[in-house]
C-alpha cells in the first residue's frame, strides 16, 4: 500500500469519527468534504475509487454513491455515437448515449471534451466545426456558444450601465456603502454571511477571484468547495461576514481559504488564507 494511500484511508477514518459514523455506516465524498477532508477528487481518483477507499476503513457506500467512469469510457460511448450518429449527438440526445459528464473533468465544458476526444482521434476533428454550425442555427448551446458565454463574463460593462438603485424604504440597516460593480447586480456592500456568499459568487463569476464555486453546504461544517484555478485543484472555503476569533469554531487544517467581507482577527493564524472582500474591491478602486 502506497504512503498516500495510508494516508488518505487515515484521513477518511478521521473525517468519519468526526461525523460520528460507526461501522457499515454509509458515508459519502461530499460529507467527507464538509467534515474537513483534506484531499481532493483528484487525489482520490490517483489511489483507487471512493466507495473502495471508504469500504477499506469500515463505510459503506452512500445510497448515492456512483461508480467512477474512466475517461476512456466516455471516449468510446462519444465514438460509438458518432458512428451511430455520422454527426455529434445534440443535448438532448447526450444522456442517451451516456454523456453526461461529470462536472469535474474536463473543466465541466462540452468543448473541452470535444476537442480532447478530437486530439486523441476518437473523432474526426472536422466534425467540430460542422457540429458548432449546425447547433448556431438551432440555437443549441454548444462549445462556441459555451465560449462566447465566457467570454462575455470578461467583457466591460455595458456602456450605459444600470443606475444605483434607492436605499430599500423601510429598511433597518444603519450602514450603507456602494460596491461600485456597475452591471453586475450588487450595488451595496453585505451586511451579513448570505451576502458575502452572493458576492463571492459574483468575484468568481467576473474572474475578480480565480475560483469556481462547485458546492456549498448549509449545514456543520466548511460552507463551500471550490475549483481553483490557478491551482488547478479543489479547495475547501470558509465563508464569513467578519472574521473575528469570537466566532470561529473550524481546526485550523479543515479549510484551505477563509472569504469574509472584513477581517477583524489581525493574529488569525493562518492569515496567508485569508481573501478580504471590502478591502479586494478597494484594490480595485469598486469600494471608496
Amino acid at each position: 500500500m502506497s504512503s498516500d494511500k495510508d494516508q488518505i484511508l487515515a484521513d477518511i477514518k478521521k473525517a468519519g469519527r468526526r461525523l460520528q459514523k460507526r461501522d457499515g455506516d454509509p458515508f459519502s465524498f461530499p460529507e467527507y468534504r464538509r467534515a474537513g477532508g483534506t484531499f481532493s477528487q483528484p487525489d482520490i481518483l490517483r489511489n483507487g475509487e471512493w466507495i473502495a477507499l471508504s469500504g477499506e476503513v469500515g463505510y459503506s457506500p452512500s445510497p448515492m454513491a456512483k461508480a467512477h467512469v474512466p475517461d476512456q469510457e466516455y471516449f468510446d460511448r462519444l465514438s460509438t455515437a458518432v458512428k451511430s450518429l455520422g454527426r455529434l449527438p445534440k443535448s438532448h440526445e447526450r444522456r442517451d448515449w451516456g454523456l453526461a459528464l461529470p462536472t469535474r473533468r474536463w473543466g465541466g465544458t462540452l468543448g473541452k471534451f470535444y476537442q480532447d476526444a478530437a486530439r486523441k482521434g476518437v473523432i474526426p476533428a472536422g466534425l467540430l466545426g460542422r457540429h458548432a454550425e449546425a447547433c448556431q442555427s438551432d440555437g443549441e448551446e454548444t462549445a462556441v456558444l459555451e465560449r462566447a458565454s465566457a467570454l462575455a463574463v470578461d467583457s466591460p460593462a455595458p456602456r450605459m450601465p444600470r443606475a444605483i438603485p434607492p436605499i430599500p424604504a423601510h429598511s433597518k440597516r444603519k450602514k450603507w456603502e456602494q460596491t461600485n460593480l456597475p452591471g453586475l447586480g450588487f450595488p451595496y456592500a453585505p451586511h451579513d454571511e448570505n451576502g458575502v456568499v452572493a458576492l463571492f459568487a459574483i468575484l468568481c463569476a467576473n474572474r475578480t477571484i480565480h475560483s469556481q464555486i462547485l458546492e456549498l453546504n448549509g449545514g456543520k461544517g466548511i460552507d463551500g468547495v471550490c475549483w481553483d484555478d490557478d491551482q488547478q485543484r479543489e479547495i475547501r472555503v470558509e465563508l464569513k461576514y467578519k472574521l473575528a476569533s469570537s466566532g470561529w469554531n473550524h481546526p485550523m487544517d479543515s479549510f484551505d481559504r477563509v472569504v469574509c467581507w472584513e477581517n477583524r482577527w489581525s493574529r488569525f493564524p493562518r492569515s496567508d488564507a485569508v481573501i478580504e472582500l471590502r478591502k479586494l474591491l478597494r484594490a480595485h478602486g469598486r469600494i471608496g
